[in-house]
């Protein structure tokens, strides 16, 4: 299960590595927050449609105030970094904005050892 994990981070990353690039074709016409309202209603329409395959509305009544103070932290966060990538991908080249990005394993990692206690480890691939 760990190697199709490793792939899907993958064509994560890939998809991810594609948003600025998406991104800045078009939202130069649309201003920043009218684009992530957008962006994340569409991005809900497609969810719900798993969500609904998937049985999920049972788990909803069961969630617990803790979740629900994650997600509003979860959106509040996700929210204002969407809103500084559309800012920078607007104002610098793309191959720039990346640049900035490779800081991104690094916070993770020590956000990660900070608040949930995980350990750096080599990583390998079998």
């Amino acid at each position: 299960m760990v190697g199709i994990s490793y792939f899907v981070a993958f064509l994560a990353i890939v998809g991810y590595a594609s948003l600025p690039v998406i991104a800045k074709t078009m939202h130069l016409d649309v201003p920043h927050f009218l684009f992530i309202v957008l962006a994340n209603i569409i991005m809900s329409v497609f969810a719900l449609v798993f969500v609904v395959m998937r049985g999920e509305w049972s788990e909803l009544p069961g969630l617990s105030i803790q979740v629900w103070g994650g997600l509003v932290l979860f959106g509040l966060v996700n929210m204002a970094a969407f809103w500084g990538f559309l800012y920078a991908t607007s104002h610098l080249p793309i191959a720039h904005y990346q640049f900035v990005g490779v800081l991104l394993p690094i916070i993770s990692g020590i956000l990660a050892w900070l608040i949930l206690g995980e350990i750096f480890i080599p990583i390998r691939l079998h």
